[in-house]
């Protein structure tokens, strides 16, 4: 009665006198054989796997009862165990599509992803329509590195109707693979819409806004990832450290560097951000302890030294700011704002011999900057050297003709220098380009 249930289909109720069957000890390969398959259609896949293999041992060599042994491992994602039944059943002459499919996938579990492809292709000979084997093949090749073969794959699968969060992420990969960002972040949404919980493709999606510098979005994704995740790792944290850091959303980003930091991880990039929030925040003594940990973990760069050398100054420790742009210097001796900058420091200071110094570096490296010409002038003159200052304001003026400052403090220089005419043409000829104050000299000395 069993046996006869189930030819027609009618496996609910062939089940129960199959079992009896068994029992009894009067079954043959045929009864295991039946209520295997009974138990599969009601998709009780590990039940039915017992009675598959029982079949088996007793004679049952069936190309059909290898498939279904295999689907049913399959199903349950035992693929290695599935692949040696679905061997046995396609060399018996089971060739159908789902066969071959299964088949693919199990090897592709195993990373051999050529025999996987071949699978495929030969699914899609038997149906050209099967989505997922073109899904599958996507996989199959991008895992070989063949990026425009598994995205003509997941489009077809896309075209034929086929819905699936990972097909539609798996195809923005290939989209961020080819640098075509804002495609990817399409399929990654797409993904979302299917699956809200899927976290790789929140995660894949924040990885393309980073790269199109769509910083904040990157933000609200990695902190989806975040929540959804069940424990949170270091990778995240270090996303969105990174993210709100680029965001300029420096009170988010600490935080997050002080968990990376709290963590254990106290690489130079890590420390010398933090460092730079601190900065930001106007917590400077902060910073340069930063700084400093960052140099010892081997953050050696331009960038590190002047942005000690503003925290230095925010203190008003001229001396270690100077000290900063030198090791600035000594990294990068042709940076002539480096120059420009410890110059201003020594200005500031009186140091003006040290400043005159690194003006001449300045002018050396870029011999059209007025501005610096019109300091060292300046320097010069308060260093007694008023002769020299002047020449200086010529070059500035060669440069710059119409700036009326540099005019009028030649205009002083000459006066100082008992040179009334040329004082006097040079505050005129300020007065003409606009500055106003110049006037009081040339109302008051040169009448």
């Amino acid at each position: 009665m069993g046996l006869s249930k189930f030819k027609l289909k009618d496996f609910k109720g062939a089940l129960e006198p199959l079992t009896k069957a068994i029992d009894v000890g009067n079954a043959d390969a045929q009864v295991y054989a039946a209520r295997g398959n009974c138990l599969f259609e009601q998709k009780t896949f590990d039940k039915a796997l017992p009675d598959f293999a029982k079949a088996i041992e007793k004679g049952d060599k069936s190309g059909e009862t290898y498939y279904k042994s295999g689907w049913a491992k399959f199903n349950l994602k035992e693929y290695s165990a599935a692949l040696p039944d679905l061997d046995k059943a396609i060399a018996n002459d089971i060739l159908e599509a789902n066969a071959f499919d299964m088949r693919g996938f199990c090897k592709l579990e195993a990373k051999r992803y050529e025999e996987a492809q071949q699978d495929f292709t030969s699914a899609l000979e038997k149906d050209n329509k099967l989505a997922i084997a073109y899904f599958h093949r996507g996989d199959a090749y991008f895992l070989q590195k063949k990026t425009d073969a598994a995205q003509a794959d997941y489009t077809q699968a896309i075209t034929l109707g086929l819905k699936d969060a990972v097909l539609f992420n798996n195809r923005g990969k290939t989209f961020y693979e080819q640098q075509k960002y804002a495609e990817a972040i399409k399929d990654y949404t797409s993904a979302i819409a299917i699956n809200a919980q899927y976290v790789k493709a929140f995660y894949n999606r924040g990885d393309a806004q980073m790269k199109l510098n769509q910083f904040d979005d990157a933000a609200k994704d990695f902190r989806m990832v975040e929540k959804l995740a069940e424990k949170p790792d270091i990778e995240i944290q270090k996303a969105l450290a990174d993210a709100y850091y680029q965001a300029k959303n420096y009170v988010a980003a600490q935080d997050y560097l002080d968990k990376l930091v709290a963590a254990g991880i106290k690489d130079k990039t890590t420390l010398f951000r933090r460092g730079r929030t601190h900065m930001e925040q106007g917590l400077f003594k902060e910073a340069i302890a930063d700084f400093d940990e960052a140099k010892k973990a081997g953050e050696n760069t331009v960038e590190l030294f002047t942005e000690k050398a503003k925290a230095y100054l925010e203190l008003e420790d001229t001396k270690a700011a100077i000290m900063d742009l030198g090791s600035a210097i000594n990294i990068d001796p042709k940076n002539v704002n480096l120059y420009f900058n410890r110059a201003l420091i020594k200005e500031e200071i009186e140091d003006y011999e040290g400043a005159v110094l690194d003006y001449n570096k300045v002018v050396q490296l870029n011999p059209n900057d007025d501005v610096a010409y019109y300091n060292r002038a300046n320097c010069k003159s308060n260093m007694e050297d008023v002769g020299a200052g002047i020449s200086d304001l010529d070059e500035a003026i060669r440069i710059k003709p119409k700036e009326a400052g540099y005019y009028k403090q030649r205009g002083n220089f000459y006066y100082q220098m008992e040179e009334k005419t040329k004082a006097c043409n040079d505050w005129r000829k300020a007065v003409e380009l606009g500055d106003a104050k110049a006037r009081f000299s040339l109302d008051n000395y040169c009448k």
